[in-house]
C-alpha cells in the first residue's frame, strides 16, 4: 500500500474519534516518531494526519510522548499545520477553534444586520 493511501486511511480512522485502546495510541505515537530522522520533506497529508492524531488523542499520551511529538514537529515542519499541532499538544486547539467559530458567527450576524426603521 502506498504511503499516501495509508496516511489517508489513518487520518480517516483518527477523525472518527473512536476510543482506541492505549496500545493503539502508543503504536500510533511510535509510527509518527519513526519519521524523526526522515530527511525528506513530508507531504501535507502526513502533517494533516499528525494533526488529527494530536487533536483527538494527545490527552491519552504521557508527558514524555508529548515531548517526543514536540521534538518531531521541530524537525518535520509545515508552515501552516505545525502551529496547529503544537496548539493541540498543549490542549489549546479546541478552545482556539471554538473562539474562531464564535467570531465567525458574530461576523456573519453583523454582515446580515438589517436597518429597520
Amino acid at each position: 500500500m502506498p504511503r499516501g493511501l495509508a496516511w489517508m486511511f489513518i487520518k480517516v480512522l483518527l477523525e472518527k474519534q473512536y476510543a482506541l485502546p492505549l496500545r493503539v495510541v502508543t503504536r500510533m505515537y511510535s509510527y509518527f516518531c519513526s519519521f524523526l530522522e526522515h530527511t525528506e520533506a513530508l507531504p501535507v497529508l502526513w502533517h494533516q494526519t499528525l494533526l488529527s492524531f494530536a487533536i483527538h488523542y494527545s490527552s491519552s499520551l504521557e508527558d514524555i510522548q508529548q515531548i517526543g511529538l514536540k521534538q518531531l514537529i521541530k524537525r518535520q515542519k509545515h508552515p501552516l499545520i505545525t502551529p496547529q499541532i503544537l496548539l493541540a499538544l498543549n490542549g489549546e486547539y479546541k478552545e482556539v477553534e471554538r473562539l474562531k467559530t464564535q467570531k465567525s458567527q458574530v461576523r456573519h450576524f453583523e454582515d446580515n444586520d438589517m436597518i429597520v426603521e
